[in-house]
Formats: structure tokens, sequence, C-alpha cells
């Protein structure tokens, strides 16, 4: 080959020889193109040194490349072999970290013995390290590799191509600048990067990190919306730890479907480049739990997720069946082993014949073997039990198999001498599954979530880096334990100090301003009530004008947008009976809004009943209701009341209240002292209430707490007229409804609006209507208040009352009601369901969740 990219990584090395492919084709007016000479540095090395060992070079020959994976298996043996050992971390996490400490040492040309230990784990990790050289004779890592292909290339062996360009290479530890100067000594060699003016910048600020995903995913919606064609990145320092909360919310704007059931797959409009470890596909998850139960007795809990997976063979042909035996499953005791499992009664005769035939093949095992040989057995007792299933799988399910047999082979190949028992094989498949990521490969996507170092290099329409905050980024100094603090320090290793650190930040931000079109900096101003703080990066005179703001989305649209939803025209229900239930409220709701109506009265949607201590707002209605009655009920005129002292008064309104509240002295959540104080307050409020009534013309009671039948258009319904009275002086009628809160009589002269049925239906059921008024008893707020005829002597304002004259007779007045009322009785009967609801009604309505106005 003549020329050839080198990109620091496989991500950039397809992105560029996308470009270049494009590229040809523009220029040449074709829609193929040759494929172009990119590798990423990792497969140059490969390349590098399959030709060194093609062209018979000594130190190639005598040597085997390893992989990554190979090298950190080395790892884990060296540390959970290691007898003094003493700690509660998994060999797992401190092999990963020996890993990245070992391969510092590589690439700034060091070697184990190149420092002092200062510490128990800088001295641990020598003797690991030693042990490690010593366990790698005849193989060499990837970054030994370079060593003696530096030496092939000196020595003529390797032919290089005419020219190499070395592109998006940030940053070059000493064994990479070795490794370029011997290629520059035979052939031209040179550095590029993308070159385009710096992006124009703006700077969003959220209140805490929920808004600012939120925020960041509606705008990925908004642009992607707006420019099908154009590239997005999303930036994020610290993509592991939030690759979900990521996921959540780009779902929640791109695929708000995805939370409704049985949704099938879907094609996503963006890509998450963090993987997730392989044992936590559902797939990969079954296999790893029929191995690991084995023939030993496991909880039944977990039994029952085999027997149910869809994953075991027969799972659909024997679906009913399975079904039943998951019941009687779970009868059983706590625990039981697979071949318990499988003689008990109702287990399906398919499922019973490939648990067995697993079994046998597990139990036929040697106590020992080589872990190759295992995992060659576990694939047999796998398929014998049906793994992974009848049904095909679907994209994700075929690319988690593919990369498991995938795994399964390269395991084979590095434990292919030792012998082991079961348990220890089961330990290295599952170590293998839980240190491996899985990402399944997806089309190009518009927006690309990426991790700093990821997106470093990549060109796109817009970046959006999003964590902006000094806390964040620059990244904290972070020194590997397993080396000298001051030799990383000196030798400038990533993440030594935090000087370090900011200059990296820096190139890094270079990077992305000369990578896109608009670069935004996402920031956060609080975290769990602490203030925080934009990075330097995202404030400066060059952001003071861009402040960047986002459009809140509108997920009922989406939904609309995504799911194919079929409208029918079914406005009308009829009423099946002329007898309404549901009383004055009934109108009431209907008033407010017909389809809150319909829900609660036609439907029976009610909401969850609300559990306090001691008594709830209804209960204080009706006692108040109670005390009323009964102290009218032996006072009967107004003459009585006057006539009374004040003693007097007091000891008939206490007489009442314990005949009203004696059906609660029983109850055992009321204490004694509790209704002591309801007692005292309601006496407050019933003396005052009283003093009004004084005030009032001369008067008869003539109705208390009287039910009646009352007709209104097509609707007969039940009504409770609290208290009527008949005054003196013009033998005439006042209805009162008793309110325990503040009450409103400012609409009852607008009929239109009328939304407090229960005064104007009361004077339908009478002549010689006078006054029709409201009895607030609110402590503190006690008010006479209502409409009256503008002949009533009833009409008076005062401190506590408020009665006003009609603007025209009360008999006008009432057939006003009537209309009013007639109208929605007829809109119920017939079943209008309309959404014409006021703000107040919204606010207050109890069946919010079956309403389809409100988005929120």
């Amino acid at each position: 080959m003549k020329t050839l990219t080198i990109t620091p990584n496989n991500r950039l090395q397809k992105a560029r020889t996308e470009f270049l492919v494009r590229q040809e084709m523009s220029a040449n007016q074709k829609v193929v193109a040759d494929a172009p000479n990119v590798m990423s540095l990792s497969t140059f090395i490969k390349w590098a040194w399959e030709q060194a060992q093609i062209f018979g070079y000594p130190a190639a020959l005598n040597n085997v490349l390893i992989t990554q994976e190979q090298t950190f298996l080395s790892w884990v043996d060296i540390i959970k072999n290691d007898k003094s050992l003493i700690t509660i971390m998994p060999p797992t996490e401190l092999a990963n970290g020996a890993v990245r400490a070992y391969k510092h040492l590589k690439l700034w040309k060091l070697s184990e013995t190149d420092f002092i230990p200062d510490s128990d784990e800088s001295i641990r990790f020598q003797q690991w390290a030693t042990q490690f050289t010593s366990n790698m004779k005849g193989k060499v890592t990837e970054e030994e590799a370079i060593g003696i292909i530096i030496d092939a290339i000196s020595d003529k062996v390797i032919p290089m191509p005419e020219h190499i360009s070395l592109w998006a290479f940030d940053e070059v530890p000493p064994l990479f600048q070795a490794l370029f100067e011997a290629i520059s000594q035979c052939t031209t060699l040179q550095y590029c990067s993308e070159e385009r003016p710096p992006a124009t910048c703006y700077q969003t600020a959220s209140f805490d990190n929920d808004t600012q995903l939120k925020n960041m995913a509606a705008w990925a919606y908004n642009t992607y919306e707006m420019e099908p064609s154009s590239t997005i990145a999303i930036v994020v320092p610290d993509l592991v730890a939030k690759r979900q909360l990521l996921i959540n919310a780009l779902d929640e704007a791109f695929e708000p479907q995805v939370i409704l059931p049985n949704t099938p797959d879907y094609v996503q409009p963006y890509n998450v480049s963090a993987g997730t470890p392989m044992s936590s596909q559902p797939i990969i998850m079954l296999a790893k739990k029929i191995l690991t139960v084995g023939a030993a007795s496991t909880d039944v809990a977990t039994l029952r997720s085999i027997v149910m997976s869809p994953f075991i063979g027969n799972s659909e042909s024997e679906s009913g069946k399975r079904a039943l035996f998951d019941l009687t499953l779970q009868e059983v005791p706590t625990e039981l082993s697979l071949s318990q499992m499988v003689s008990l009664e109702r287990c399906p005769p398919k499922l019973m014949a490939s648990v067995k035939q697993f079994l046998k093949i597990m139990n036929d095992a040697p106590e020992r073997d080589t872990v190759g040989n295992w995992l060659k057995r576990f694939e047999s007792a796998l398929f014998a039990i049906g793994w992974p299933g009848e049904r095909l799988p679907n994209s994700k399910e075929y690319q988690a198999l593919k990369q498991h047999n995938e795994l399964l082979h390269r395991l084979c190949s590095h434990y292919n001498t030792d012998t082991v028992t079961r348990d220890t094989a089961i330990y290295y498949y599952h170590l293998a599954l839980s240190n491996t990521l899985y990402a399944a490969e997806s089309k190009d996507c518009p927006i690309q979530v990426l991790g700093v170092l990821e997106a470093a290099g990549l060109t796109f329409d817009y970046i959006y880096i999003l964590d902006m905050n000094d806390t964040v980024w620059p990244a904290k100094a972070t020194p590997t334990p397993f080396l000298p603090e001051l030799l990383q320090i000196e030798h400038g290793m990533p993440h030594s100090d935090a000087s370090r650190e900011l200059e990296f930040a820096k190139v890094l931000d270079n990077r992305f301003k000369r990578s896109c079109n608009s670069l935004i900096y996402s920031y956060c101003n609080t975290e769990k009530e602490r203030k925080l703080t934009p990075s330097i990066f995202a404030v400066g005179e060059h952001l003071s004008g861009n402040v960047f703001k986002v459009n809140e989305l509108n997920h009922i649209d989406l939904l609309y947008k995504q799911i194919p939803v079929k409208v029918l025209q079914d406005d009308m229900v009829p009423l099946e009976t002329e007898v309404a239930t549901g009383g004055v409220s009934l109108l009431e709701d209907e008033a407010r809004c017909p389809f809150s109506a319909f829900v609660k009265h036609r439907l029976k949607v009610a909401e969850m009943p609300v559990v306090r201590m001691g008594f709830s707002p209804q209960q204080r209605g009706i006692i108040l209701h109670e005390v009323l009655e009964y102290f009218w009920e032996d006072m009967k005129t107004h003459e009585a009341l006057v006539q009374l002292t004040q003693e007097e008064r007091a000891q008939k309104v206490l007489q009442s209240i314990e005949r009203a509240f004696s059906a609660f002295t029983t109850k055992e959540d009321i204490s004694s002292t509790l209704i002591e104080m309801e007692v005292q307050l309601l006496s407050k409020v019933i003396d005052k209430w009283l003093d009004i009534e004084v005030q009032r013309p001369a008067f008869i009671v003539e109705e208390l707490e009287q039910k009646k039948l009352v007709t209104i258009g097509p609707l007969t319904i039940r009504i409770r007229i609290d208290r009527k009275d008949r005054l003196i002086d013009n033998d005439r009628v006042v209805f009162i409804d008793y309110k325990s809160g503040s009450a409103i009589a400012n609409k009852l002269d607008h009929a239109a609006g009328l939304t407090d049925v229960q005064l104007p239906i009361s004077a339908l059921t009478a002549e010689n209507v006078d006054t029709v008024a409201y009895a607030s008893l609110k402590t503190g707020e006690e008010l006479y208040s209502g409409l009256a005829d503008p002949t009533s002597s009833n009409v008076s304002r005062d401190k506590h009352t408020l009665i006003k004259a009609a603007s025209g007779s009360m008999s006008e007045q009432i057939e006003q009601w009537k209309v009013r009322l007639e109208t929605l009785a007829e809109q119920y009967a017939e079943g209008v369901v309309t959404l014409t609801p006021s703000v107040a009604s919204c606010q207050f309505c109890p069946v919010k969740l079956t309403c389809r106005i409100n988005p929120n």
C-alpha cells in the first residue's frame, strides 16, 4: 500500500474511512470508491506484528501477541492466587487497576524495577508485576510488542507505506513517540487533524442534574426535528456512571412509547457508546443462571424464572403447561434442585426431558478438566436444555449470542493447559461475562452519546457537553495507588496531578472547538442542595452573550407522533335510566367539566380514600350540620333565639354539640382530648354564627335537613335541603346552605357561569322564594351571604352579612337558574363528554389521570 492513515482508536478509524470514501465519490462523481487504508493504532500494531512474523523476524516468531482480555485474566489469576493478600476488594477490581498501572509503565518505557515503592499498594504491585513478567515467557502484551516492532522497522524487516498520516493524536506517550520516530526514519510521516473555523460557543445552566438531562434530551429532539440531516454529539465526562440516566432521558423524548407494555424493539435515533457487561443481557443472564444452579439446590424464585424463560426449549409450545407448573412451584419449599423440580407433579414433559438431559451432561463430567473442555461441556448442556430458545432471536439477542460464542472461543485458547474443577471453570466463565462489555452494533445514528476521549477528533454539526462544572471538568487528579505518586507526576502520566488534567482538558476543549459548528457547554447550579460552580471552560467573555435556552417538550404530542392513534367519534353516551345517582354534585361536576362528571358518576371512578388521623373535613361538615339541626329542632323560631341569655344559648349549643359527637366517642383513633378540642372550636364558631342569626329579620324554621326528589329536565336527583325558613314580615321562603369553609355567592346572579347548584335547585322546590343564602361557618370568616328579591328586608351589607339584591325579581332569577340546570341535565343524560374545565376545576380535579387535556 502507498498511503496509510493511523487513528488513535477504532471509532476515529471508522469515521475517517467514511469521510475519505465520501470525498473520493464526490470528486470522481461515482457511487463506489476503493476502500482507503485507514487503521487504528491497535490494528496497525497487529498488522506490523504479523508482517514481522511473515518476514521471519526472530523476536516476533518466538513470542505470541496476547489480547487485552488475556492480559486481564492473567492478572486476575496472579491476584487471586496471592495467599498473602487480605482485602475485601474483588480480584477483578484490583486487576483492572493493576493492568492500567502496568500499561502506563510500558507506555512511558519503564519497568517494575525502575521505581522504589512508596506504599503497600505499590509494593504489592511490584510483586505482581514480577510474577506477571515471569508468567509471560513466550508471550507479549500489545505495549511490549511495540518494542519488537520498533526494532523490526529499524532493521528494515517490515515494509512501510510510502506515506503515513497520524490523524487526531492529542496525547503521544514516549513509547508511541519512539514508534513514530522509527516509522519516520523509513517513510514520510505527517501529523494531521481537522482544520476548520472555531465553533460558536454557548452556555446553558440547569437547576440540577435531572433538569440538565431533560433539557439535553429536549434540545436534541428539537434540533433533530428541525435539522434531520445534522450530526449531533452529546459528550459526557463520566459516561459509564450516567449511561442509564442518559438513556432514560433520551427515551422519554424520542421514544415515549417504550414505557407501554408489549412495545416491540425499535430503531433509536441515537447511539450510546458505553457498553454494558455481557452478563446483563437477558439471554446470556439465563445461561449463566442455569449453569450456576447445576445440580445444587437453589431458591424457588430462580427455578421459576428458568421455567418461564423464553430462552429455553419448547417455551412457546408448552407455555400453558409451564404457567400451571409455575403455580405449583409457588407452593413448594423455599429451595429445590433441578432434579427435585422435574420430579414434581404437573412438570411439563418436554421441560422434564430437557432438564434431565442437561443434568446428565453436567453430572457425567470428570472431577477436573481444562477450562476449554469445561466450556465445551457447558455449551453441550445448554444446547440440551434448549438454550437459546425456539423462537428466532431479535437483533440484540443475536449479537449477544455471537459475542458470547466469540468469548468462549477466546477463553478456550487462554485456559488450555491447567485442569480445574467445575466450580472454578464457572468462576472463570462468570468473570469473563462480567468483564466483557456488550455493545450492539448499530446503524449510523444522527445522535452519538460519547465520552470525552471517544468524541475527540470526530466531527459534528453540534457538540453538547454535559456536566461542565468545576468539580467534574477538568477531571480531578486520581493517580493510581499501584505506582509511586512522584513517579507519575515526574513523567506526566494520566490523572497524575491537577495541572496535568488542566492541560489535557485544554487540548480536548480546543479539539472540540475545531470539530463542530456549534458547541454548547451545559452545567448544573445545584446538587443535593449544594451550590455548584461552572467550569472555567463554560464561562468567559466569549460566552457572555451566548446564553442558550431549551424549549420544553410536550410529551402527549410526542406519544401521538410515535404511536398510531385511531380517532373514533363517540361523543354521546345516552343515559340508560332516568334516575341519576350523585345528587347535587352530579350537576355541579357537569357544570365544571362534562368529562369529569361522566368519569365520576357514569364510570364510577373515584379517588383513593385518604387515611387521616382525627377528624376528616367531611366528618367535620357532617357534625356541623347535625349540631345546627339539633339546635333549631329545639329553638324553631328567631324569637326563641333572641330571648335566650348568653349562658342559656351556650348551654343549648353545647348540648347539641355533645349529641352530634356522641357517635365518635367510641372510635379508637380519635382521643377524648382531640374531641374536646373540636368541641371548643365548634362552640366558638357556632356562637359567632348565632350572633349573625340574631340580626336577621324575624323568621320561623320550617324544614331541617329535608330529603327530596327533584326532577330537572330528563333527570330525577335526590337532594338534601339544609334549612328552609319562612320570614314573618312577608311570609316568603328563605333557603340556607351550610358551609364549613368559605362560600362564594358572587356567581349566583350569573346563571351561565353557575357551578354551585345546591341553592338554585332548592329554590325550584318552593314558591314565593325571598332569599337563597350561604351560612359560612369558618373560624374567623363567619358570613351570611346570598341573593334576595329586591323588595326583601334581607338585603343587607355589613361585616358579617352580604345579601345582594337580584337584578330582577326572584321569580325571574329562579327561571334563569332552571334553564341552566335543565341544560346541564340534558348534557349529562345524553352523555356529553367534552373537555371544558376552568383552571380551578383542573387544579382540584380528582380524576386528573383519566383526562387528556393537560400534558403535565
